[in-house]
């Protein structure tokens, strides 16, 4: 048998002079396809000729070679050896295979949304198949060789191969497997064992992913195909995270969820739809436990997103009162809700009233427009009153990505800056298009007084960009400010009616505004009725 497949490689290799002609053919063929890859990368019919440039090259330096008389010509006298014209079959075939993937390829391209139904892992080991079939046709039609002992000696051969690359070939397998059901592609974020990361690369032998420190893992195929794999960015980017929180039973769970809902909401990288929702999850012995879902569209950074609804979930509680509880025994956990229960209803400390006295004292919160510019507003009420009405204000933090307010919203009360700064905007309508106008309320400015003084929806949006403390004017501390003096109202009204009729062409455009609205925000008088119905209101709070 050993005899029969030296016979059939003889019949099959050409003469030494012959070999090296083809061998020098297929160097010049390759230099130039090598060139022809920087002239042919930009457009879709570029990549289709630099699919076939080296076949095509093979073949017009092989004719080149044909018509030459010379010792590097392939002319046998008048005709043509039959090893060129297997060479210049094969070649022909090998380049119409070339030719039909890439116009096939190019046709599913134009569709990027649909990715190629075949991998590319699968294509090239389809393409290596016809090209040995093609190989192997000619030797055995053209020069008539005997190809059954090469097939009979390859088989064994390959069982052989198969026997000592089994960890080679299983995952050459396993890739071909994972290629071609798309269980995981370049850019997926998928989830195997403990490892978390975004799919780099495949091939044949390994899967590469990147975690999320930025390390680069490098998966064999055959475990990832033997593995449970989640992948996270099927069918779609959408994922959902959750977040467990306590808080104690003193705090109604309506308000403690309300919180949680707000926080995830106003996060910046969480998504609005589905919107977020909070569950009472179990009674312990020293609070109830909170559970807040809530969801995003970039799961890669889930820790900076939890961290985020974390961070305003602190905030939204300690502006509430909400405590979040620790473990204790039952005497002392009655003990502790007794001090916090009755440290509620206590007065602000001393330092606290201080220094929102200071803030409201220098703000422009009950000031009268100085009479020329850059001059000093002029204060509605002495400085004693000031402090006075400090004790039913509060300062209350804020962090960035809150939300104060928004348009269109129901107000009742009103805040001034007293560190950091409130960024908002309007947003109206203008010639038919949509506009918006920023704005950035800075120290000692107020913001939100319109709802608190007319009774106005809220005409902006106002936010946070950065760390910021207000002073919080709630309606009920304003009312007794008002029953206390009276002659205030009056000055009020004026400046708030003469403020708005200045910019009522303005305020026209913004949609949330209806013309009741305006009227009640333009009308001195009804400016007037409504402080002195909160004044009454007042009067019966200080009696009550």
């Amino acid at each position: 048998m050993d005899t029969q497949v030296a016979d059939a490689l003889t019949q099959a290799v050409p003469t030494w002079t012959q070999a090296l002609r083809f061998l020098a053919i297929l160097s010049l063929a390759g230099a130039l396809h090598v060139g022809a890859r920087y002239g042919f990368r930009r457009r879709p019919l570029h990549a289709l000729l630099l699919r076939v440039s080296f076949p095509a090259s093979v073949l017009l330096l092989t004719l080149v070679a044909t018509l030459l008389r010379s010792p590097w010509g392939f002319r046998e006298g008048a005709v043509f050896s039959d090893r060129v014209l297997a060479w210049n079959i094969f070649w022909i075939v090998f380049c119409l295979v070339r030719l039909l993937d890439g116009v096939i390829y190019h046709v599913h391209q134009r569709n990027r949304e649909i990715p190629f139904p075949v991998p590319t892992l699968l294509r090239r080991i389809l393409l290596g198949v016809l090209y040995l079939v093609a190989a192997l046709a000619v030797l055995r039609t053209i020069l008539g060789v005997n190809i059954t002992p090469l097939l009979a000696t390859s088989a064994i051969l390959s069982m052989v191969i198969g026997l000592a690359l089994q960890g080679v070939l299983g995952n050459l397998l396993a890739g071909i497997s994972l290629n071609l059901v798309r269980t995981v592609e370049t850019g997926n974020l998928i989830g195997i064992g403990d490892k978390e990361g975004k799919v780099v690369r495949t091939n044949w032998r390994e899967t590469v992913i990147r975690t999320r420190d930025d390390d680069y893992v490098c998966i064999p195929n055959s475990v990832l195909a033997s593995e449970t794999i989640v992948n996270y960015s099927k069918p779609d980017q959408l994922h959902r995270h959750n977040i467990e929180v306590g808080a104690s039973y003193s705090d109604a769970p309506a308000d403690v969820i309300a919180a949680l809902e707000e926080a995830a909401r106003e996060a910046s990288l969480t998504a609005d739809t589905p919107p977020p929702v909070a569950y009472v999850v179990d009674y312990l012995d020293f609070g109830i436990n909170y559970r807040l879902y809530f969801w995003s569209r970039n799961y890669w950074r889930k820790n900076p997103i939890r961290g985020e609804v974390a961070r305003l979930i602190w905030y939204k509680f300690k502006r509430r009162g909400i405590e979040i509880p620790f473990p204790m025994s039952d005497q002392l956990l009655n003990d502790f809700m007794a001090v916090v229960y009755n440290q509620r209803r206590l007065p602000p400390p001393e330092e606290s009233t201080e220094e929102a006295a200071r803030v409201l004292a220098s703000s422009a919160f009950l000031s009268r427009p100085p009479a020329v510019e850059g001059g000093t507003p002029e204060r509605l009420l002495p400085e004693e009153a000031i402090g006075e009405f400090a004790r039913g204000c509060r300062a209350v933090r804020y962090t960035k990505g809150e939300v104060l307010f928004r348009q269109g919203d129901a107000g009742e009360a009103c805040y001034v800056v007293a560190r950091g700064a409130v960024d908002g905007f309007i947003d109206y309508r203008e010639g038919g298009e949509e506009h918006r106008f920023a704005f950035r309320t800075g120290p000692g400015e107020i913001i939100g007084e319109m709802s608190l003084f007319t009774g106005m929806p809220r005409t902006a949006t106002g936010l946070f960009k950065e760390e910021a403390e207000l002073i919080e004017i709630p309606r009920e501390a304003f009312a007794k400010l008002l029953a206390r003096h009276e002659e205030v109202a009056a000055e009020i009204a004026r400046l708030v009616a003469a403020r708005n009729e200045q910019n009522r062409a303005f305020l026209e455009k913004i949609a949330s505004l209806s013309k009741e609205d305006l009227e009640v925000g333009c009308d001195e008088g009804r400016i007037i009725a409504r402080l002195r119905n909160l004044a009454a209101w007042g009067r019966k709070l200080m009696k009550g």
